[in-house]
């Protein structure tokens, strides 16, 4: 939390300085004033680019991996027959929805603003993502229905698709 706060105070530096400078602080514009400006401009915008967007990006795509998953062995999972080496592969693709979405700053914010699952959207479809798991080798508590089920809640609450006909 302390190196969010830090950089968003970097931020706002940032963005004071390029008021500053693009108003020419009262006076004529200089070409040295523009290139300042144009300076730091890219500066905040490379900071917003690694910060923000690039993070969001590598969330989007391990949901499109758990989506691809789920769809290239749809069959294994809804008869409760895959193998243990499936299901391994499930819970590292699992897994890293979660850890790439831990490396979203504000992540309540930026859900909002770019239609992101909601965190706790997040911990329930992680919820009924592992009892699939765990269905899908014919360990779990629920029945290969039941399993189907759980996943198809696990992906809308995601907002992802699990199987081809839903």
């Amino acid at each position: 939390m302390k190196r969010y706060l830090r950089c968003l105070a970097w931020f706002a530096i940032i963005g004071v300085l390029m008021c500053l400078v693009a108003t020419g602080l009262g006076r004529q514009s200089t070409p040295g004033a523009a290139v300042v400006s144009g300076f730091l401009v890219f500066v905040s915008g490379q900071f917003v680019l690694k910060l923000v967007l690039e993070p969001v990006v590598s969330f989007k795509e391990s949901l499109g991996a758990l989506s691809a998953f789920c769809l290239a062995n749809s069959a294994g999972i809804s008869n409760a027959n895959a193998s243990k080496a499936h299901r391994a592969e499930f819970r590292e693709v699992k897994a890293a929805v979660l850890s790439k979405k831990a490396a979203v700053p504000w992540y309540t914010a930026i859900a909002f603003l770019l239609a992101l699952p909601e965190e706790s959207a997040l911990r329930k479809a992680d919820e009924l993502l592992n009892e699939v798991g765990y269905g899908m080798v014919g360990e779990g508590r629920l029945s290969a229905i039941e399993t189907t089920q759980t996943l198809r809640n696990a992906g809308q609450l995601l907002g992802i698709r699990v199987f081809y006909g839903s």
